[in-house]
């Protein structure tokens, strides 16, 4: 039996938004471990990511990218197909600056956050909630955290499956714009 077919069947849906740990650079020999299996902030590599999808992130990584105002799009690899691809697709046509990865760390119940700087959504479905996920990226992402003024892409690329389109300029002006 797979997680998602274990998962409470009644809609899930919570914002948690509180003062993120300090965000510092470390370097790889450096272990990095955070105080909840889902990072809103913290310690982190000190190469930013170039956005996209990807095969796999590590927190230390999409962390430094939502320290610049991005939205990490976390799923449970165990999830419903049609509703990763569901999640996906609204990363995509939300912001560029978004980082989407399969993460097995996620607490029971919850198959997908939507992590910004500071805070966090958490669901186990997509389906009626696409709403909800618009109106929490246009009031968290992009103008939160520290480095959220610095738009470019990072270096980083291990495991980058789609380079991030820009939907309306590189500063992500207006968030979700076909919506």
């Amino acid at each position: 039996m797979n997680r998602s077919s274990i998962v409470s069947k009644k809609p899930f849906l919570q914002e948690m938004c509180r003062t993120p740990p300090s965000g510092y650079h470390l370097c790889l020999y450096d272990e990095i471990n955070y105080p909840e299996s889902v990072p809103i902030g913290g310690p982190h590599r000190p190469v930013w990511v170039t956005y996209g999808e990807y095969i796999y992130m590590p927190p230390q990584r999409w962390v430094h990218a939502i320290e610049h105002g991005a939205a990490a799009f976390l799923f449970n690899p165990c999830a419903d197909s049609n509703e990763i691809e569901n999640f996906k697709k609204l990363a995509k046509n939300c912001l560029r600056r978004h980082v989407i990865t399969p993460f097995n760390h996620l607490p029971e119940g919850e198959l997908f956050n939507v992590v910004t700087f500071g805070c966090k959504l958490k669901l186990n479905t997509i389906k009626n909630n696409e709403n909800k996920i618009i109106d929490y990226l246009r009031r968290h992402a992009i103008k939160e955290g520290p480095e959220f003024h610095i738009a470019e892409d990072g270096d980083y690329k291990f495991g980058l499956l789609e380079k991030a389109k820009i939907l309306t300029d590189l500063a992500d002006s207006k968030i979700c714009p076909f919506n």
